[in-house]
């Protein structure tokens, strides 16, 4: 057949495919691909006419291996040709591409033509995608693709050296191309195709087979959406849709300077990285869904975590499918929680290098800055969250209870809730969450309160140990001074939002909204059961600090023991409880050592963090006189712990007793009026006659309790008053 002949056939056979093809768009992806399947038929029967006139009858085969004569002429020189009317071809290839193109610019945005506007791919390119998909629309394309390549019946995927005939048919090819077609690290080969199917390293790169991946071809099925093997690791950030949340807690401020961010890197054409610096829960995602409900656009959330606990072949899979979603679905990407301590420097570094290349702004959530050394070519962008304000905090109470169908009981006052526990936004939501699932339909203040000192227990390790008495104001006995101050202590944690927020303090005094107490006065005076009481009176935690676990010789590690305090306390909600203050508050001393300038320094440390602790920090001591002016008058609360009067003595040697104890009766008025005796004392002579009593088998007389007041008052180094007490009524 001559040259003129087959040129006729080609245009005759292009006519047959494509009689009448119009420029007009696409209306959907069905008429789309009726097209390209059309266009791979006309091209797939053209391949067959080229193959029977060139090699005729050398079709007949033993098994899968040419006969001789064959094979020789497989191997005869023969110039690779364009097809006959290679131009009408490549005319009806552009047209198709049009009305593709036409369609996204009436707004009908084709998945085909999605994934080709992603990347400017070059015809070959196209062709590669059309050809590997074909099989996913039709199996006819099976047996075709086995045929035209000559291999055996289950390979049904095209290769590179077929897509690179197929296209030699009308575009004018290069071995470049076989380069560009076969290219594991470019966009395709990351993003498009499944590597899997590429074959091992023995195979040339003509034989690399080729297969979309799952998400590209659920994409090109009009199937987005789906999380696939990213299930486990990510999850997409929308916005709510209902307009039922408060302007108060929706964050709209913030996710303004956000978007006002965004739209200077954009208008830049500049890459950047927006890290969302807070600790845990303060409303990083919720902030991002807020974004996502004013653009429309939503978040692909990653746990990196997770990923670090992935082999490197396998978190490099991950990867890719994560850019391929995001580009795609149009997703923003956000990594969560992302740590840069010593162990994951290097594995961070890589990850985030690889999605600044192709990502044009990813957002970080983090609790350290140091991420920063981590941004190479694109501009950093810190973003600080920190807890809400009480009346906000209020606002997520109210939300969060109403979402989940929970009713406050009518004594529960959210006003005093957020003033004694701090809360982030995510705390409040897991309580809110918990309470639902425990089925309470109506909460009050003793409910709502112990499951929040739950959801804020934490581990102060060798520091610190947990206080838990059930003492109340009833079980002290204090003079009408100390007793004023002490409740006036809990009248003011209990008000803390209003006078800060409410009256507007906070403006005037943004540090250290909490407060400082100072417990002065003999041993045994109650110090410790004070905050105890005080503690069981606002429902909080109170953690006794074991000042011997604080102190160190090496320079730095007191204030950095003491940072770690505070911040533990501060997460707790926790009231930090500093016993015989004596030993780290002392006085300050003159300088005449390096010795006395580090330890003035630790103090000075130590007075800031008080400052700025949240919390309540109370400090107990025997004698006032250890702590200069200026220590004093950053305490916020000095409360005097003194030796109990005849009358207190009385009232608590009558109560010391339990009801069940036998006993005599006993005048405790007299032994009151002449042993001066602390309150622990008063307990411990109490049990030492009860143990006397029990040992004997008979009730606790008032000789017990004489000679139980004896053995204390000497184990104190005081003379003994037990002559005066029998002699006294």
């Amino acid at each position: 057949m001559d040259e003129m002949m087959k040129e006729k056939e080609y245009l005759q056979l292009a006519e047959v495919y494509f009689s009448g093809l119009d420029q007009s768009p696409y209306h959907s992806i069905e008429e789309q691909y009726h097209d390209w399947m059309r266009f791979v038929d006309m091209l797939c029967s053209m391949q067959i006419v080229m193959k029977e006139n060139s090699l005729e009858e050398s079709f007949s085969r033993i098994g899968t291996v040419y006969r001789d004569e064959a094979l020789m002429r497989a191997i005869e020189p023969r110039p690779l040709r364009r097809a006959g009317g290679g131009e009408e071809i490549f005319r009806i290839f552009q047209t198709l591409l049009h009305k593709g193109q036409a369609a996204a610019q009436e707004g009908r945005f084709l998945p085909f033509d999605v994934l080709c506007m992603l990347h400017e791919f070059t015809y070959p390119e196209i062709m590669e995608v059309v050809l590997s998909f074909m099989p996913d629309l039709n199996r006819k394309y099976e047996r075709v693709y086995t045929v035209l390549q000559e291999e055996p019946s289950d390979s049904i995927r095209p290769t590179v050296g077929f897509v690179y005939d197929i296209c030699s048919l009308f575009l004018p090819m290069q071995y470049e191309d076989i380069a560009l077609l076969s290219d594991e690290d470019g966009y395709l080969g990351q993003f498009v195709f499944d590597r899997r199917f590429w074959g091992g390293g023995d195979e040339s790169n003509l034989s690399k087979r080729l297969c979309l991946n799952q998400r590209i071809r659920d994409f090109l099925m009009g199937n987005p959406g789906k999380m696939g093997k990213l299930y486990p690791y990510a999850r997409v950030l929308a916005g709510d849709g209902n307009g039922e949340i408060p302007d108060r807690i929706s964050g709209k401020e913030n996710a303004a300077y956000l978007l006002e961010l965004m739209g200077g890197l954009l208008e830049k054409e500049k890459r950047g990285v927006i890290c969302l610096l807070g600790e845990a829960g303060v409303g990083k995602k919720f902030l991002l869904g807020t974004v996502a409900e004013l653009t429309g656009q939503s978040f692909l959330s990653v746990e990196l975590p997770l990923l670090l606990e992935l082999d490197y072949h396998d978190r490099k899979e991950l990867l890719n499918d994560i850019v391929c979603k995001c580009m795609i679905e149009g997703l923003h990407l956000h990594l969560d929680h992302v740590p840069y301590g010593e162990a994951e420097k290097r594995p961070v570094r890589e990850i985030l290098s690889f999605f600044q290349k192709y990502i044009m702004i990813l957002f970080l959530s983090s609790e350290t800055e140091e991420l920063a050394e981590t941004v190479r070519h694109a501009a950093w962008l810190p973003v600080e969250l920190k807890r809400p304000s009480g009346f906000v905090q209020k606002a997520f109470w109210e939300h969060f209870l109403k979402e989940k169908r929970i009713t406050p009981a009518p004594e529960l006052n959210l006003d005093e809730i957020v003033s004694k526990y701090s809360l982030t936004p995510g705390a409040i939501r897991r309580i809110a969450e918990r309470l639902q699932i425990e089925g309470e339909e109506q909460i009050d203040e003793q409910t709502l309160s112990d499951r929040i000192r739950e959801m804020c227990k934490v581990n102060f390790g060798s520091k610190a140990k947990r206080l838990q008495t059930g003492f109340c104001w009833e079980d002290m006995e204090l003079n009408e001074e100390s007793e004023r101050e002490l409740k006036k202590i809990a009248a003011y944690a209990k008000n803390r939002t209003t006078v800060y927020e409410k009256y507007g303090f906070g403006k005037k005094m943004p540090y250290g909204k909490g407060f400082s107490v100072l417990l002065y006065g003999p041993p045994g005076t109650g110090k410790t059961m004070a905050a105890t009481v005080l503690a069981n009176e606002l429902k909080l935690d109170i953690y006794r600090i074991d000042l011997s676990q604080i102190g160190s010789k090496y320079i730095g590690e007191t204030e950095k023991n003491l940072s770690a305090i505070f911040e533990t306390g501060r997460h707790a909600n926790a009231i930090l409880f500093f016993d015989e203050a004596d030993a780290l508050f002392t006085k300050r001393t003159e300088v005449a050592s390096s010795n006395d300038r580090y330890a003035n320094a630790e103090i000075a440390y130590l007075l800031q963090k008080i400052e700025e602790y949240d919390g309540i920090s109370f400090l107990a001591t025997n004698n006032l006189n250890n702590f200069d002016t200026a220590f004093r008058r950053r305490i916020t609360f000095i409360v005097p712990m003194n030796l109990p009067d005849a009358g207190i003595r009385r009232r608590l040697w009558e109560n010391v007793f339990p009801a069940e104890l036998p006993k005599d009766a006993i005048d405790f008025g007299a032994i009151a009026e002449h042993a001066e005796m602390s309150g622990s004392s008063i307990k411990s002579a109490a049990l030492r006659a009860a143990y006397q009593a029990a040992l004997e088998k008979r009730p606790v007389t008032r000789m017990d309790v004489i000679d139980a007041i004896d053995a204390e008052l000497r184990k104190c180094g005081a003379l003994s008053i037990r002559q005066e007490l029998i002699r006294g009524k």
